[in-house]
């Protein structure tokens, strides 16, 4: 049986010892056929990171999670936490729908981390101008206060 693609990354990050972020990507462009990206499977895996199958640690390194080692052979089949929580998001839980006015932006809670996640957590935001950079941390800013999510060291001038 052919292992998926995400499966294969799971292994490889599991079996790689300080797995960077470079390190991860450039083992997925070449599994992929394609030219080193520093951005490129960021969404899959900022998707893994928000179902926290996978997880950077204080020194960036990619690590497997124990959701992540249990669903290595299915990365992207729902949690019951996950079911439970669109299930809400949609109006319904236990049979009941949920009598609350729509916002006029339809964004979703995982829509925004996953944005967090992509901005900010993989650094594209230094790879910004300056202003650009400026009034897109802003909105980072009060979206993971929203959330309850604290970003490290995005006051820094280093970054």
């Amino acid at each position: 049986m052919t292992k998926t693609k995400m499966t294969q990354v799971f292994e490889f990050i599991n079996t790689t010892n300080k797995c960077t972020h470079k390190m991860l990507i450039t083992f997925i462009c070449n599994m992929n056929d394609v030219k080193y990206s520093s951005g490129y499977y960021g969404t899959n895996l900022a998707i893994m990171k928000r179902k926290k199958h996978i997880k950077t640690d204080i020194n960036g390194y990619y690590k497997l999670t124990k959701s992540g080692k249990k669903h290595i052979n299915n990365p992207y089949k729902e949690t019951l936490q996950e079911v439970k929580d669109n299930a809400y998001y949609n109006g319904y839980y236990d049979g009941k729908h949920k009598n609350t006015q729509m916002s006029i932006n339809k964004v979703t809670d995982a829509q925004c981390m996953d944005a967090i996640e992509y901005l900010f957590t993989n650094g594209y935001t230094k790879e910004m101008t300056q202003d650009k950079r400026h009034y897109t941390e802003i909105l980072l800013k009060k979206v993971a206060n929203c959330y309850g999510v604290e970003l490290v060291n995005i006051d820094k001038k280093e970054r």
